[in-house]
């Protein structure tokens, strides 16, 4: 094939190259993909969470002081986190601490703005109208001092609820569940 008198550094024109892959069965250049489009040039919503189904467990028993505890919502901070008392702590998730410090003995704690000690997933349940919340409980260290708290999760128990600042909330822990449930009642 000669070169082309019309390009530069006397390579073939797009032509040329083209007619000789014809010539040789071949395809002067790749089939282009099709285009994908969206119907509405929307994307797609995500597929809601659904209900999470109640585990089966004893129904709470509010009788028993020792595994209950409460907690007033006194401030809309408490609508996005629910700060732990040591109280409340102690009533419901003394297990958990001994199991969780046993394994954390001796690990050095990071320096930073929150070192989270650990996380544990918490099930919250209202047996009354039979719905369930997935919850994280989380202890941490912040300026050299502990916190426990419910987050991820406890903004759409409080959501669900209608919780506003006044409202009281019952916590007690069943024991006979798989993993850590929690009854709640909430009093307005």
């Amino acid at each position: 094939m000669r070169p082309s008198a019309g390009t530069p550094g006397g390579l073939p024109s797009a032509l040329a190259v083209a007619h000789v892959l014809l010539s040789f069965g071949g395809d002067a250049a790749p089939a282009p993909k099709p285009a994908r489009k969206r119907a509405s040039g929307v994307r797609p919503r995500r597929p809601q969470k659904e209900d999470v189904p109640p585990p089966a467990v004893a129904p709470p028993c509010w009788d028993d002081a020792a595994r209950r505890a409460t907690r007033e919502i006194t401030c809309k901070t408490y609508l996005r986190r629910l700060n732990i008392t040591k109280a409340m702590a102690s009533a419901l998730f003394a297990d958990v601490h001994a199991s969780k410090w046993a394994a954390s003995e001796g690990q050095p704690v990071r320096h930073s703005a929150n070192a989270s000690l650990f996380r544990v997933p918490v099930t919250l349940v209202d047996a009354a109208a039979g719905r369930a919340w997935p919850v994280q409980y989380e202890l941490l260290v912040s300026a050299g001092q502990r916190h426990a708290r419910f987050s991820r999760g406890w903004a759409t128990f409080s959501r669900d609820n209608g919780l506003a600042a006044g409202h009281v909330v019952t916590f007690e822990r069943a024991l006979d569940g798989e993993g850590v449930v929690v009854h709640v009642r909430v009093d307005r």
